[in-house]
């Protein structure tokens, strides 16, 4: 068989509406064979599977690391990119290594990836040393589309950064452009602008409606805001919507603390 056909026949199989353990171990033993003879898809579909875990296999960082620096051997955008995330932050058997992790962000940026290039951007600015640099480079992922690199330009221009002076005009101008493309954090933060009138014209039935656009992403503090606004209503319309609500912020709740929990952080 080639690796075309051992590919093929993995995806056949996970394709399959019911599986059992002995599928998905077999699916994993075919991803193995076509990434090892250098498939590209096979080494990051295993990548995606070790990094995240679930019914195919455990969770293996390293596993996941030694995939997707074989896709980025090959030239794979994705992979640097996720390489760099990997080594920024570091996990148990893998060190910590924020020069190397730069140096994947920058030549995914350098390919024209608009997520690299608010990763290094971010990072250059919360670093001090390049701050212009690192604008620039959320400026062009924001340009490219990249919600959270106009989000994080509200951030920094709203508050200002080492050589750069807030500006409240051109932050409220990012966060708007990173609304409209969907970013739950500026949906909240923008809610909030159109609910105070300061800095943009008063607009509640707007800032209704971006909290609960953004607590449909599971956005905590729009789901709280959104719930306590629609409580102070008498219409039982509301009053029903706001415990609807209310039941999924409790749920979201629960799991976090059942994450932390499973983690050993309580």
């Amino acid at each position: 068989m080639t690796a075309d056909d051992y590919y093929a026949k993995a995806q056949d199989i996970l394709r399959a509406k019911e599986l059992s353990s002995a599928d998905y171990t077999e699916a994993t033993r075919l991803l193995h064979q076509a990434a090892e003879a250098g498939y590209l898809k096979a080494e990051t579909d295993l990548a995606g599977i070790y990094l995240e875990g679930g019914k195919v296999a455990q969770k293996d960082v390293i596993a996941a690391y030694h995939w997707f620096s074989k896709a980025a051997a090959q030239g794979h955008v994705g992979s640097a990119l996720f390489l760099g995330d990997l080594l920024y932050v570091g996990a148990p058997g893998l060190e910590q290594n924020k020069p190397r992790a730069r140096e994947y962000w920058m030549a995914a940026a350098e390919a024209g990836l608009a997520e690299a290039k608010f990763r290094l951007g971010r990072d250059y600015i919360d670093q001090g040393g390049r701050v212009e640099e690192g604008m620039a480079l959320l400026r062009e992922s924001a340009a490219a589309g990249y919600h959270r690199a106009s989000c994080h330009l509200g951030f920094v221009l709203m508050r200002g950064a080492a050589g750069i002076e807030p500006d409240a005009a051109r932050a409220v101008q990012a966060y708007e452009s990173a609304a409209e493309m969907g970013n739950k954090k500026a949906l909240y933060i923008c809610s909030l602008l159109a609910f105070d009138g300061e800095l943009v014209p008063k607009d509640e039935a707007k800032a209704i409606r971006y909290l609960r656009l953004s607590a449909g992403q599971d956005e905590l503090l729009a789901m709280r805001l959104l719930i306590t606004l629609l409580r102070k209503s008498k219409q039982p319309a509301l009053l029903q919507e706001a415990e609807a609500w209310n039941k999924r912020l409790i749920k979201l709740q629960d799991k976090a603390s059942s994450r932390t929990r499973a983690l050993g952080f309580v």
